[in-house]
């Protein structure tokens, strides 16, 4: 097999994998990819903010929690990762019907982030550690989650309780304004 062929072969599965509504994390083939991929995205940005704190991402093949990295001190942090999506818009995009872009409302984000937290706060079973840290990272390429009135509205919003996981983090696709993926701490 030449060199052009290999290409073509992996240009085909990036093809087969990605998802067109809301897929620039998506790896339709495996979520342990698609979750791992997220989290790179995050430390990749977390690096260019030069607010890194974690490395050594290793995903798991039993879950929770999805992947697992190294924090400064050399203890072992958790990260559970959850996407944001309208799961009406991706079954439509399966389907190539057309997708309504309606913005979301300030209570359905607030809603759907809470549920994602409180469920991934609560697992059955913890599988590895110990951890020092549970971090949870809620990831969206969802077009209409992206609206600035909504980013902001998320920057000051408190969540929670949560018992297992210390911090949580909403990341977005790829901006070029940021020369990275943009992301904020949530308020627990």
């Amino acid at each position: 097999m030449n060199n052009n062929d290999e290409w073509s072969e992996l240009i085909q599965e990036i093809k087969d994998n990605v998802r067109s509504h809301a897929g620039y994390f998506a790896w339709e083939g495996s979520s342990s990819i698609e979750e791992a991929g997220a989290v790179q995205c995050f430390s990749e940005s977390l690096d260019y903010k030069s607010q890194s704190f974690f490395h050594s991402i290793k995903s798991r093949e039993t879950d929770p929690p999805d992947c697992e990295a190294v924090n400064a001190q050399g203890e072992k942090i958790a990260i559970e990762v959850t996407e944001l999506v309208d799961g009406k818009s991706i079954a439509n995009a399966r389907q190539n019907k057309a997708i309504p872009w309606a913005p979301w409302s300030i209570e359905k984000l607030d809603k759907t982030i809470s549920e994602r937290i409180k469920r991934k706060d609560n697992p059955k079973e913890i599988k590895g550690g110990p951890y020092a840290e549970y971090i949870l990272l809620i990831y969206s390429d969802e077009p209409a989650v992206l609206d600035f009135d909504l980013i902001e509205h998320i920057k000051n919003t408190k969540y929670g309780p949560t018992n297992l996981v210390t911090r949580a983090f909403f990341l977005t696709s790829y901006s070029p304004w940021e020369k990275c993926c943009p992301y904020l701490e949530l308020k627990l």
